[in-house]
């Protein structure tokens, strides 16, 4: 019997006050979207012991020239978790779940402030 690897990229835990962990693991993703210069980067976030956002729901694009494991894509991780209601347009929370959406309201801001004391604010 063949054992399956996990063959995750990297793996991001984020404290988020009074003991709460969020874990984002990353996972290279399908092949381009009809656009060959990016790899996309599927993102999965785990908090207190269950999957808030699974595989296959936030995916972000990473240029050809940046690494698919480096900080680039790191910082890119924690900010496509950062995003939360009045950052960008109200369609692109339609598909989020009520938990989803009140995790990102929630912690939108300290995962923002976390990658910027990570990997600065230009990364």
């Amino acid at each position: 019997m063949i054992k399956r690897i996990d063959s995750h990229l990297f793996t991001l835990k984020v404290k988020l006050g009074q003991g709460r962990v969020a874990i984002i693991r990353a996972h290279e993703g399908p092949a381009t979207r009809g656009n060959q210069t990016h790899t996309m980067v599927d993102l999965e976030l785990r908090y207190e012991g269950k999957t808030l956002f699974p595989l296959g729901v936030i995916y972000i694009g990473i240029p050809g020239h940046r690494s698919i494991d480096g900080d680039y894509t790191r910082a890119a991780a924690l900010r496509a978790f950062a995003l939360k209601p009045g950052d960008t347009d109200r369609e692109f929370f339609d598909g989020y779940t009520t938990e989803q959406l009140e995790f990102v309201t929630h912690y939108g801001e300290a995962i923002s402030m976390e990658a910027d004391r990570r990997f600065g604010e230009g990364v």
